[in-house]
């Protein structure tokens, strides 16, 4: 077995301390909980639902009774409802708006309002014109390599090139899934790759401009499946993704602060204009944090695989993409 899935397995296992398991079981499925709000320091109402293996982390529901505010969190920010706890000062309500989910509507469907979002406006366009169609799209190929995309090598790569900057310019007006749809078929059948596939899917809605980055976000840890074969058995490690892991702010003066909720702490840097091979498949403007996390570069960009109307951020560092944590905007006063 690989050994790196051989030290997520070992750290994950079942051993833990007698304080842990006396945790874990003080509390029951369906328990309402207060849980510790990292950013505010308040304390907010809950429900506890089970925990890791080995009782590593509890998992709870943020707002009480809701699934969709599932996340794994830690035994000591966590305590009964009706539990007193005098080593950590209790709060009113968090003034942070609940992380609410992106909507997933199917690809070519308009994206519709996300109720924790508010009312939206109209999706706005972008100044290099109107977000692409799937027809556009297919038009621009057609166009240039006909029916018979692999009779000419050289005219092919120089249409997914010029596609792919073309789409991070406008954008999409649909959500493309690139394995399931009739449109995903036909231009995979017009030969187009990765330089017009990543862009596709990380693009939907017009491109930012750099002033919407702007202001303090509440980060979530993503959290990332890993696949290994144990014996003949295909074996599936899911990471629970955590919300509200830390805080960050990027300033139109060129520094940011990231409080990071770790070790690390509150980092302060500064920041550069992203170029086009550190947006990678992103259009839109980004920037790079300095000597961010793990004293490397973050990117951060407009996350734009959802609603494109909602505001999400999204970061990675520059050189290992599946590195990467998502926000969600605080809204000022």
């Amino acid at each position: 077995m690989n050994p790196r899935l051989i030290s997520i397995i070992i750290a994950s296992c079942c051993f833990f301390s007698p304080a842990v398991a006396e945790e874990a079981a003080a509390f029951k499925d369906g328990q309402q909980i207060s849980w510790l709000d990292r950013i505010t320091g308040k304390w907010e109402a809950g429900t506890y639902k089970w925990a890791t293996p080995g009782n590593k982390q509890p998992i709870i529901w943020k707002r009480p009774g809701d699934p969709n505010s599932q996340t794994a969190y830690t035994w000591e920010d966590i305590k009964s409802a009706s539990r007193s706890d005098t080593s950590k000062s209790a709060g009113t309500a968090s003034k942070l708006p609940p992380l609410p989910l992106p909507p997933t509507p199917q690809p070519g469907a308009t994206p519709g309002t996300n109720p924790a979002m508010g009312k939206l406006g109209a999706m706005p366009q972008a100044a290099g014109g109107p977000p692409l169609t799937e027809d556009q799209i297919l038009k621009f190929i057609t166009d240039r390599v006909g029916n018979t995309p692999f009779a000419d090598s050289a005219k092919l790569q120089k249409t997914k090139d010029e596609l792919g900057a073309l789409i991070k310019q406008r954008g999409t007006a649909f959500l493309h899934d690139s394995a399931i749809s009739d449109f995903g078929q036909k231009i995979s059948a017009l030969g187009m790759t990765s330089e017009v596939t990543g862009p596709l899917s990380h693009n939907y809605g017009p491109p930012n401009k750099q002033d919407w980055l702007w202001g303090s976000w509440v980060t979530s840890k993503v959290g990332l499946p890993v696949k290994y074969v144990e014996g003949n058995k295909l074996m599936l490690w899911t990471e629970i993704g955590a919300a509200n892991t830390g805080k960050v702010t990027i300033n139109p003066d060129g520094t940011y602060v990231w409080n990071t909720d770790s070790a690390q702490g509150v980092i302060q840097g500064k920041w550069h204009e992203a170029s086009i091979a550190e947006m990678a498949d992103q259009g839109g403007a980004g920037v790079v944090l300095e000597n961010a996390k793990n004293g490397v570069p973050w990117v951060a960009f407009k996350y734009r695989a959802g609603n494109p109307r909602e505001e999400w951020l999204g970061l990675a560092e520059v050189n290992h993409r599946s590195i990467r944590e998502g926000a969600m905007r605080i809204p000022t006063k």
